[in-house]
Parts: structure tokens; C-alpha cells; sequence
């Protein structure tokens, strides 16, 4: 397996006296989980895969965050057309 992923993010309330957190996101991978096989053993390229995630955050206390984002998926198989998502969650430390 080999890749690499690369994030940006900023608190939008950083230079503000408010308390609560908003940070949109960014996030870049590329990823190849069949990049090193035996000899024998053909190469799927479906496993070579491209995502592309942005959202936002809002951490309403230190321990407690909301979050959702939008996913977009794509492979290097010749017949992927790409897939999409949409999350949201919940996110708490305690």
C-alpha cells in the first residue's frame, strides 16, 4: 500500500472573542492499496483511488463537535464513474 493525504482547515472565529469553533475543510488522498503484488497476482485498478473531501465543523464546546462534509470518489478502473457522498455526525470527547 502507498499514498499520501494533505488537509487544509481554518477556524473562521480564530480572530473573534467568540468562544465556539467553525472550520471548513479540505482534504486531498490518494491512496493505492494494491501498488505491491506477487508476481501472479493481476492488479485491480479500482484500488487506485482519488478523494476529494471538504466540509465544515462547528465544536460548540472543547468536547463536542458537529460536522458534515460532502466525499467525492473516483478509482483509475476505466468503467468507475466516480461516486459522491454526503455525512454528517456527531463528535464528542469525554
Amino acid at each position: 500500500m502507498n499514498g499520501y493525504y494533505t488537509e487544509l482547515s481554518y477556524n473562521l472565529f480564530y480572530s473573534t472573542n467568540i468562544k465556539t469553533q467553525l472550520i471548513p475543510f479540505i482534504r486531498y488522498e490518494k491512496y493505492y492499496t494494491h501498488s505491491v503484488l506477487e508476481s501472479d497476482t493481476p492488479q485491480i485498478l479500482a484500488y487506485n483511488r482519488t478523494d476529494i473531501t471538504m466540509g465544515i465543523g462547528y465544536k460548540i464546546t472543547p468536547g463536542i463537535i458537529l460536522k458534515s462534509d460532502y466525499q467525492v470518489y473516483k478509482n483509475e478502473d476505466p468503467n468507475d464513474t466516480g461516486s459522491a457522498q454526503f455525512n454528517m455526525g456527531i463528535g464528542f470527547w469525554f
